[in-house]
C-alpha cells in the first residue's frame, strides 16, 4: 500500500471508528461504572454496590486475564519471561497454559494495573475496528459501508458479552485478512512485499491466549484466501499461495515460545472435553437462538433464571449474538451483493450455526477438519460468524450505494424471513420467557427487548423501502444499524459496580505472614488470585492443568475436587461430604504441601465437625425478611449418626442490610418428639451475607441411629427485640438434600443455609485472623518449602528459587515445587539434575560443605525455540526494511 493509500485511510470515518469505543467505554475507564472482575469473583474483601448481573459471561476475565495476567505483567516488568507460576497448586506452567496470554506483549503489561482488563478490551476493540475499516476499504467498499462494518465489528456480540482472554484473538482476524488482501494486491500488480501483516497478526492471534478461537478464525481466513484466488491469473495464484504459506511459517516461527511449551504441557495435562469429546456436543439449549437475535431478552447476564435452569444454561455456554436487525440486513445483503465473497461468507455462517447446534450431516463433515472435535465450537466460533455477517452487511450497503437497490418484494421477503426467524426463536424459548415475564423484576427486560426488536425491524424495513427514492435513507439505515449495535453493547456495561471500597485486611495479613508457605481456601481469595497478590495457594483454576497435580489432589486432598476448578468449596462431586470434612480427614496431606493457613468465610470454623444443608443457588436464591416477632421453621431429616453426637451451636446464612439489622436472633433446636435446646445472639456484631453462629444454652444430644436412616429435627429461628428486619438467605437445595429438608411457607426444595456444630474439634489448629472479609486458621505442622530429608544440614531459604545449605554429611534437599520438565538446580554455579520426590516435588543431592543452590526453569527445547523465534523475527525485520524502502521510493 503506497503512502497515498495510507493517507487515504485517515478520513473522518477513520477517527469515528477510533474514538467511538473510547467514548462508549469512558464510564468504565473513569470508574463511574466499575467492571473490576475482582469485585465479582475475587472474594478478597472488597465491597461495592452491584447493579445486578455481571458485565461479562466468562469469569475467566478474572481468574485468568486479571489474576494470572497480573503475575505475567509483574514478571515481565521485573525482567523475567513469565514461564512459571509458583503461586497456584504446587507450581504450574504459566506461559504454556496459554489462557493468561503471558507472552501477549505489549497488551499483557496493562494487567499490572487493577483496571488493566478494561484498557486491554478497549485496545482490542480499536484494533478490530480500524483493521476492519482498512480491510473493507482495501476491497474497495464505499466509506459508508466500511465505516458501518468497522463499527459493527468493534461492538460485536462477543466483545459485548465475553471478556479477555476469549475476546483477545478476535481483534486480529480482520488484521490477518487485511494482510491477505495486501499480499493479493501486490501479487496481482507484480510487486514484491505486502506479506508482513500476515505473520504479525497470526502471532498476535496465538499469543492472545485462546488457540481454539484463533484456529477457527484461521479456517475463515483460509476460506477467504481461496475465494479471492480467482482474482489472480495463472502463475500468480501459485506465487500468492506460496507467499501466504511462507508468511504463515514466519508467523508460526515467531510464535514458537508459546507453541512448543503449550504442546508439551498438553501432552501431560488434563484437558477435559478438549480431548476429543466436542464432536457432537452442544451445551446450548434451543432457547439460546432467541437470545442470539434479541440480546437483553433474559435481562442482565446471570441476573435471572427460570425453574428449568434454561436461562442459566444459555448464559453459561453462549458466545455472542447477531441482533435481529443485523440478521435481517444480512438476508437482504445477500440478494443485492451478488459477489462470490458474500456467498462464501453466508455459507460460513450457515456451516458455523449447523455445527453449533449439531445439525447433521453438516456437523459430521465439519468434524473431519483436524482438531475441531477438541474445540467447544458453540462457544468460540461466534466471533467468526459475527465478522462474516458484518462483512456481508457492508457488502450490502456498498451494493445499494452503487445502485443495486433491492426491490420492494425482496425487501419484504428479507423482513418476513427475519421476523419468522425471530418468532420461531421466541417460540423455542417460550418457557423461560414465560417464567421471566411473570416476575416483575425480569419482565421489564423481556418487554423492553421485544419492543426494541420490533421497532428496529420496522424502522429498518421502512428505511430500506424508502432508500431508492430518499437518498439519505441508506445513511439513516447505517445509523440505525450502528445505534442498534451500540445499544446492545451498552446493556452489559450497566452491570458494573459503583462505590467500590478496596479493603483487603485479610490479604494484607497473609502477605506479611505467609513467607514461602501456602494457603488453602474454602471460599475467600478465589483460585488464581493468590498469583495476583503473590500469596501461594494450592487452589487453582486451570485448563490445561497438570495431570500429576490433578491426580495428587484427588488421591490425597479431596476426591470430590473438580479437575479444572479446585476451589475448595463449590463445584465438587457428590458423595464425599464437604470440603471441610476432607480437610479434617486428610489434614496431614495438606500440611505436607506446606499449607500453613486455611481461609474460610467470616464466622466459619472449618475444624469443627458440622452437618450442613447443601444449597444450589442457581435454582433459587431469595432473602426471607424477618421483622420483630417473626419466625422461620425448618424441618430437617439429618443423616444417620454412627455414634452419639452433641450439637452446641447452630449457624445460618444471613443478610443484615449493610449493618442495619438489629435485635437478637433466637434459635430453638428440637429432636422431633424429644429434647430441645435454645440460644440467642445479638445481631449487632453480625456480618452481612455471612454465616451467623448462635451458641445453644446446652448441648443437644443426638443419639446414635438405630433402624432409621435419618433423624428428624426442627429448627425455629425467631427475630426479637428489633426495629429493623434481618434477612435469612434461602436457596434451592442440592440434589442429595431434596426430600429431607423443608421450610414452612417457602417454595418446595428450598431452605436456608444451616450448619449444626458437632463435637470433636481438630487438635493443633488455631484461628489467627478474624475479619469481615475472611477468617484464617493456622495449621500446626505445615512442612517448610525447603527441607533436608536425608543427612544433616543447616538450611537458609532466601527465596523460592534460592537456598543456602551447610551440610556435615551427604544430604538431599527437598523443594516443595512441582517436578516438571525444564527445571534444573545450579549447585555452586554448576547445573545438577533434579530428582522427583514423593511423586510430586523436586529434590537435589548435596555433598558435605557449604552450598548455594539456585533453581531455574526454562522450557525444554529452549534453544530450538529461541532459534526459530530469532529466524522469524529476522524475516520480519528484513521484510520491514524492504517495505520501508518500497514505500519511500513510491512516495
Amino acid at each position: 500500500m503506497s503512502a497515498r493509500h495510507y493517507k487515504g485511510l485517515f478520513t473522518p470515518a477513520f477517527w469515528i471508528v477510533l474514538i467511538l469505543p473510547i467514548l462508549i467505554q469512558l464510564p468504565v475507564l473513569l470508574g463511574r461504572l466499575n467492571a473490576d472482575p475482582m469485585l465479582f469473583v475475587g472474594s478478597t474483601g472488597d465491597t461495592a454496590k452491584f447493579a445486578g448481573g455481571t458485565p461479562w459471561i466468562d469469569p475467566n476475565v478474572g481468574f485468568q486475564a486479571q489474576a494470572l495476567g497480573k503475575l505475567s505483567a509483574d514478571q515481565w516488568l521485573a525482567g523475567h519471561v513469565p514461564w512459571w507460576n509458583s503461586y497456584n497448586g504446587v507450581g504450574l506452567p504459566l506461559a504454556a497454559e496459554a489462557q493468561p496470554g503471558a507472552l501477549f506483549l505489549p497488551f499483557v503489561l496493562l494487567y499490572h494495573f487493577r483496571q488493566g482488563f478494561a484498557w486491554v478490551k478497549l485496545l482490542l476493540q480499536i484494533i478490530a475496528g480500524l483493521s476492519t475499516y482498512a480491510l473493507l476499504r482495501k476491497i474497495k467498499l464505499t466509506e459508508l459501508a466500511a465505516t458501518t462494518g468497522a463499527i459493527l465489528f468493534e461492538f460485536n456480540g462477543t466483545f459485548a458479552w465475553l471478556g479477555a482472554p476469549i475476546i483477545a484473538p478476535i481483534a486480529f482476524l480482520p488484521l490477518l485478512l487485511l494482510g491477505v488482501e495486501l499480499l493479493l494486491s501486490r501479487v496481482r500488480d507484480r510487486r514484491p512485499g505486502g506479506w508482513l501483516l500476515i505473520p504479525i497478526a497470526l502471532a498476535w492471534s496465538l499469543y492472545a491466549g485462546f488457540p481454539e478461537t484463533a484456529y477457527i478464525n484461521g479456517l475463515l481466513v483460509a476460506l477467504w484466501t481461496l475465494v479471492r484466488l480467482p482474482l489472480l491469473e495463472g502463475r500468480q495464484k501459485l506465487v500468492f499461495l506460496s507467499k501466504v504459506a511462507l508468511s504463515v511459517g514466519v508467523g508460526l516461527a515467531c510464535s514458537l515460545p508459546l507453541i512448543i511449551p503449550f504442546a508439551e504441557y498438553v501432552s501431560q495435562a488434563y484437558v477435559g472435553g478438549h480431548a476429543g469429546s466436542f464432536s457432537h456436543l452442544t451445551l446450548l439449549p434451543p432457547a439460546s437462538i432467541a437470545l442470539s437475535l434479541v440480546p437483553g431478552l433474559f435481562g442482565p447476564i446471570f441476573e435471572f433464571n427460570d425453574p428449568s435452569n434454561t436461562v442459566s444454561a444459555v448464559w453459561g455456554n453462549i458466545g455472542g449474538y447477531l441482533t435481529a436487525l443485523q440478521f435481517a440486513f444480512v438476508l437482504l445483503a445477500i440478494q443485492v451483493a451478488p459477489r462470490r465473497l458474500a456467498i462464501a461468507l453466508a455459507a460460513w455462517i450457515i456451516v458455523c450455526l449447523c455445527k453449533t447446534y449439531d445439525v447433521r450431516p453438516i456437523s459430521d463433515l465439519v468434524n473431519l477438519i483436524p482438531l475441531l472435535n477438541s474445540v467447544a465450537f458453540y462457544r468460540y466460533a461466534p466471533a467468526s460468524w459475527e465478522f462474516a455477517s458484518v462483512v456481508v452487511i457492508a457488502l450490502g450497503i456498498d451494493g445499494m450505494q452503487r445502485g443495486a437497490t433491492p426491490t420492494y418484494w425482496r425487501s419484504l421477503i428479507a423482513a418476513a424471513l427475519a421476523c419468522a426467524a425471530v418468532i420461531v426463536a421466541l417460540w423455542l424459548a417460550k418457557e423461560p420467557i414465560s417464567a421471566l415475564s411473570h416476575v416483575a423484576a425480569s419482565a421489564r427486560f423481556v418487554h423492553h427487548a421485544l419492543v426494541w426488536t420490533t421497532i428496529s425491524l420496522g424502522a429498518g424495513l421502512l428505511l430500506i423501502l424508502s432508500s431508492k427514492r430518499w437518498r439519505p435513507g441508506l445513511y439513516a439505515l447505517a445509523v440505525l444499524l450502528i445505534f442498534d449495535a451500540l445499544f446492545t453493547f451498552w446493556l452489559p456495561m450497566r452491570s458494573g459496580t459503583r462505590h467500590a471500597i478496596y479493603n483487603e485486611p485479610g490479604i494484607t495479613f497473609l502477605r506479611t505472614q505467609i513467607g514461602l508457605q501456602r494457603t488453602y481456601s474454602l471460599s475467600p481469595m478465589a483460585p488464581n488470585y493468590g498469583a495476583y497478590f503473590k500469596v501461594a495457594q494450592i487452589n487453582h483454576n486451570y485448563l490445561p492443568v497438570s495431570s500429576n497435580w490433578v491426580e495428587y489432589v484427588q488421591k490425597n486432598l479431596d476426591p470430590a475436587a473438580n479437575e479444572v476448578t479446585f476451589t475448595g468449596g463449590i463445584n465438587r462431586a457428590d458423595g464425599y461430604g464437604s470440603a471441610s470434612d476432607q480437610l479434617q480427614e486428610r489434614i496431614a496431606s495438606y500440611e505436607e504441601l506446606g499449607v500453613k493457613f486455611v481461609l474460610v468465610s467470616p464466622g466459619v470454623d472449618p475444624f469443627v465437625n458440622t452437618l450442613s444443608i447443601q444449597s444450589d443457588p442457581t435454582t433459587y436464591h431469595s432473602a426471607l425478611a424477618m421483622n420483630d416477632g417473626q419466625s422461620a421453621v425448618l424441618h430437617w431429616r439429618i443423616p444417620l449418626q454412627q455414634s452419639t453426637r452433641n450439637v452446641d451451636k447452630v449457624s445460618v446464612l444471613i443478610g443484615n442490610y449493610d449493618g442495619q439489622a438489629n435485635g437478637v436472633l433466637n434459635a430453638q433446636l428440637c429432636l422431633d418428639h424429644g429434647a430441645c435446646s435454645t440460644g440467642e445472639r445479638s445481631l449487632q456484631d453480625s456480618i452481612d451475607n455471612a454465616p451467623f453462629a448462635i451458641s445453644l444454652d446446652h448441648a443437644l444430644s443426638i443419639p446414635m441411629g438405630t433402624t432409621a436412616a435419618t433423624t428428624p429435627i426442627t429448627l425455629t429461628l425467631t427475630h426479637r427485640e428489633s426495629t429493623r428486619p434481618v434477612a435469612i438467605w434461602v436457596s434451592g437445595l442440592a440434589k442429595d438434600q431434596i426430600g429431607r429438608v423443608s421450610l414452612d411457607s417457602s417454595p418446595s426444595n428450598t431452605a436456608p443455609t444451616i450448619s449444626l456444630y458437632l463435637d470433636s474439634e481438630i487438635a493443633g489448629t488455631r484461628q489467627v485472623y478474624a475479619g469481615t472479609d475472611m477468617s484464617i486458621f493456622a495449621l500446626a505442622n505445615a512442612k517448610p518449602y525447603f527441607e533436608i530429608t536425608h543427612g544433616s544440614c543447616t538450611l537458609h531459604a532466601l527465596s523460592r528459587t534460592d537456598a543456602q545449605a551447610t551440610c556435615s554429611t551427604p544430604a538431599t534437599l527437598l523443594r516443595r515445587e512441582a517436578f516438571y520438565p525444564g527445571w534444573i538446580a545450579n549447585v555452586d554455579g554448576l547445573p545438577q539434575a533434579l530428582q522427583q520426590s514423593q511423586g510430586l516435588f523436586q529434590s537435589v543431592a548435596l555433598s558435605p560443605g557449604k552450598h548455594d543452590v539456585v533453581f531455574d526453569y526454562q522450557p525444554t527445547h529452549y534453544w530450538t525455540i529461541l532459534l526459530g523465534f530469532m529466524l522469524g523475527m529476522l524475516a520480519l525485520t528484513h521484510g520491514t526494511f524492504r517495505e520501508l524502502s518500497t514505500t519511500i521510493r513510491s512516495a
